[in-house]
């Protein structure tokens, strides 16, 4: 029970980690193109 509930939370994590990444590169890609 326990490990699957730890896998559960690292992969919700590294989905919001991944998620606020892009949404970074993306800010970064437009402010460099301005």
């Amino acid at each position: 029970e326990q490990q699957t509930d730890f896998d559960d939370e690292l992969k919700r994590f590294q989905q919001e980690q991944s998620k606020q990444y892009k949404m970074k590169k993306d800010t970064f890609k437009k402010s460099e193109r301005n």
